[in-house]
């Protein structure tokens, strides 16, 4: 600690002036450094906008002089920079933790996602599909997770049942999508849908009448092709397109399908008897593909008259009994050469 210094003795002395700049100079080099110290003498306090230390320091309107301690000043600085240097390194580690443990419940939901059978459009769907089961996994998923369209406003009395038809007439079609590898087909291109514009198959933000190969009718006056508002399937054209799998059961829930046309592809398996649901059906065409088994009984529509031309054609499959086929008036023809 220093000696307080008697300022009548000094402040005329020419060794006290020397001493004074000198003190007065080193003060000043410190100031960057230290913060603000609070200097006590004979009952006043000043606070200093300065930072000084190493020497001593007088005011000429202080008496007694005042005195600074180096040491006291810079342990008094560091003390504070521990504590400013404790809180930021606490408030680090606190944005740290909490940086981890979001990043960690991010991870959480990508690896373990809210499984889409739980939201409320898939627990619609269920309802409305509820009497299909088991439902086809692919199509029920597709139009329950990635799927966007929603139905028509409709204002009439039988609202429910026809968005519900909708909405069945849109799984049979994505069901038909996915049973016969759909992503592979080959679509021609010339047909554009009685001339307006045509889009891929599960465009997920279109009606399904304006997919290719699919035709509606409009049930809401002034409306037109391709159905903004309530609508039927009323044909479903896709020869030669390259379909390969089996007929989707699911072709039955197009109540008001009057043609079907699947022929030149390369479908296996039988027909399947929803097919008889098909009442309106008066035009049927499954020829040259791979089919097998038993003809169902066809709609009484396909019947063929000395009127119409046989309208209902079968020929170039393996089926195991046309005989019903034949009395209905479907050209079963010859079979394919596959055929055993």
């Amino acid at each position: 600690m220093y000696e307080p210094i008697d300022i009548d003795t000094y402040q005329d002395n020419e060794v006290g002036r020397e001493v004074g700049r000198k003190v007065d100079d080193a003060l000043a080099s410190l100031t960057e450094i230290m913060t603000p110290l609070q200097l006590e003498s004979a009952g006043n306090r000043r606070t200093l906008d300065n930072e000084r230390s190493d020497g001593l320091f007088w005011e000429k309107n202080m008496k007694p002089f005042a005195v600074i301690d180096l040491d006291d000043g810079l342990n008094a600085i560091i003390s504070r920079r521990k504590k400013r240097c404790c809180r930021e390194e606490r408030c680090a580690l606190f944005c740290l933790a909490l940086g981890i443990s979001i990043i960690g419940i991010l991870v959480f939901i990508a690896k373990n996602p809210v499984p889409f059978e739980t939201s409320e459009r898939a627990i619609s769907l269920k309802a409305i599909l509820s009497d299909l089961h088991p439902l086809h996994p692919k199509a029920f998923t597709w139009l329950a997770q990635t799927d966007v369209w929603e139905p028509p406003i409709l204002n009439n009395t039988s609202t429910t049942n026809r968005t519900h038809q909708m909405w069945r007439e849109r799984y049979a079609l994505a069901s038909i999508f996915f049973s016969t590898n759909g992503h592979q087909w080959n679509l021609k291109a010339g047909d554009s849908n009685d001339g307006y514009q045509i889009v891929d198959w599960l465009t997920s933000e279109s009606t399904v009448c304006a997919w290719h190969h699919v035709r509606c009718r409009c049930l809401m006056p002034d409306d037109h092709v391709p159905c903004s508002g309530d609508s039927e399937v009323v044909s479903l054209q896709l020869s030669g397109s390259n379909l390969v799998g089996k007929i989707s059961k699911e072709l039955g829930e197009l109540k008001e399908l009057g043609t079907l046309f699947l022929d030149n592809n390369q479908l296996t398996g039988s027909i399947p008897n929803d097919i008889t649901r098909l009442t309106r059906l008066n035009a049927l065409q499954l020829y040259n593909n791979k089919l097998t088994g038993s003809v169902p009984v066809l709609p009484s529509g396909l019947v063929a008259s000395d009127i119409l031309p046989v309208n209902c054609k079968l020929y170039g499959n393996c089926f195991s009994d046309v005989a019903n086929a034949t009395s209905r008036g479907c050209d079963t023809g010859t079979p394919g050469t596959y055929c055993p």
